[in-house]
């Protein structure tokens, strides 16, 4: 078995990292062609990704691996740590050489800087330079590479920058297919669906949904997966947090009411990101509705980022039609809605170039002329204050619908995307 058969989806990804393993596998045809190694690769992107594991099978069996990595070094060893790692390499080629998390011992930003970090970015540097890597594979992995150094990032040092994403829908569908392959229990989980609801989860945490789906089926003593284990062990992940038990009858009506509001106003403006909603609380959160993207890799419009924020002001939307008032569980909607408004007014540009700022990305201390804050304000406020209206609208056109998914909240506690759509067409139906 090759290396690389061990690692679900990322098909382009691997077909380059298989060329490097196969170059160093065949050094001297690369030497006799006046060809080098590239002279190092970076592997970039969010934790949980792959990053390491790829790394490693690069340098997997025949050919031989140093590993170093920043948790393991202090700000007294560090140096100590990277000149040793590079002679080994050396002494072993040809050889790969994993340098884990290299943000960590030399970002460039002041935030979580190591002490002495200048003397271990000179080191650095210098091990990198040179023709004395002949035969050496240097492979770093990091989480984010805006914060590194552009002096270690540079070519001749890093020549090839490969950026490892989080896996997109086909990655999903293998990764998942080879986890529960793993798992010797019969599954009555549906794979392609399974794919669709975790848009922007990582390779890890669908491995560990997985698993703690396995476990909870095993906890209830079935020898078989079902979706609903999956879906538990799904909550449990987001909301670092177990079950809670449904309130009195006041509060059940209130959370029912609340939810409906997401639940409707989403079936009817984003129905492609809803999944289910329930009254069951999780954590701080009384209850909640699935919002996952079918398809994560879909890129977003204006127009959807308007459609959310007008499902995440729905709940409170909702508690203001039954009850004449908005209870401070809506005070995570309200700044949910506030964040998407905000981008799209000073980052998407959707309201006009003149409004966006982009410096205060890369600089947080640059400061708004009090002008330009008086018209982002304006705007901002008028955008939540249009999507409230929007989904009050929503709410009060389809009121049957909504009283109908919370009457079924609040018999059954979790609705299904199936069962909500199906109330909501017959709700149409009759009226």
């Amino acid at each position: 078995m090759e290396p690389f058969d061990n690692i679900a989806g990322y098909s382009q990804i691997k077909e380059v990292l298989v060329k490097l393993r196969k170059m160093l596998l065949n050094l001297e045809d690369f030497d006799r062609a006046g060809l080098r190694l590239p002279r190092g690769v970076l592997l970039y992107g969010a934790p949980g990704v792959g990053k390491t594991i790829m790394a490693r099978a690069i340098g997997a069996d025949p050919l031989r691996r140093i590993e170093l990595c920043s948790a393991a070094c202090t700000k007294e060893d560090a140096a100590d740590a990277i000149v040793n790692a590079f002679e080994q390499a050396r002494n072993n080629t040809p050889s790969v050489l994993l340098i884990d998390e290299i943000d960590k011992i030399a970002e460039g930003s002041a935030d979580f800087y190591m002490e002495g970090n200048d003397n271990i970015m000179k080191i650095l540097l210098q091990e990198l330079d040179g023709e004395k890597n002949k035969g050496v594979l240097i492979i770093a992995t990091c989480n984010d590479y805006e914060r590194m150094n552009s002096a270690l990032i540079r070519s001749g040092r890093f020549d090839r920058i490969i950026r490892v994403p989080d896996p997109d829908l086909n990655d999903r569908r293998a990764i998942i297919h080879h986890y529960f392959n793993k798992i010797k229990m019969e599954k009555h989980v549906d794979e392609e669906y399974f794919a669709k609801i975790t848009g922007h989860y990582s390779c890890a945490e669908l491995e560990c949904v997985i698993n703690e789906a396995g476990i909870l089926a095993k906890e209830d003593g079935s020898e078989i997966i079902e979706l609903e284990h999956v879906k538990t062990a799904m909550n449990r992940m987001s909301f670092r947090a177990l079950e809670g038990k449904v309130g009195g009858e006041k509060e059940k009506q209130v959370v029912a009411t609340h939810e409906a509001g997401h639940a409707l106003v989403a079936l009817i403006l984003s129905p492609d990101e809803v999944s289910g909603a329930t009254i069951i609380p999780q954590g701080s959160a009384r209850g909640y509705v699935t919002m996952t993207p079918e398809d994560g890799d879909k890129m977003s419009t204006v127009v959807d980022v308007e459609n959310r924020i007008a499902v995440a002001l729905a709940g409170a939307v909702a508690e203001r039609l039954v009850y004449d008032t908005s209870f401070l569980s809506a005070s995570d909607d309200f700044a949910k809605a506030f964040w998407l408004a905000h981008t799209l007014v000073t980052k998407m540009g959707a309201y006009g170039p003149e409004l966006i700022c982009p410096e205060r990305r890369y600089h947080m201390d640059v400061a708004f002329s009090q002008e330009l804050t008086d018209r982002i304000c304006a705007k901002r406020t008028e955008l939540i204050t249009r999507s409230f209206a929007r989904a009050e609208e929503i709410i009060r056109k389809h009121r049957l619908a909504f009283d109908g998914i919370v009457r079924a909240l609040l018999a059954r506690c979790s609705l299904t995307k199936d069962e909500m759509a199906e109330i909501l067409r017959t709700s149409v139906s009759a009226a």
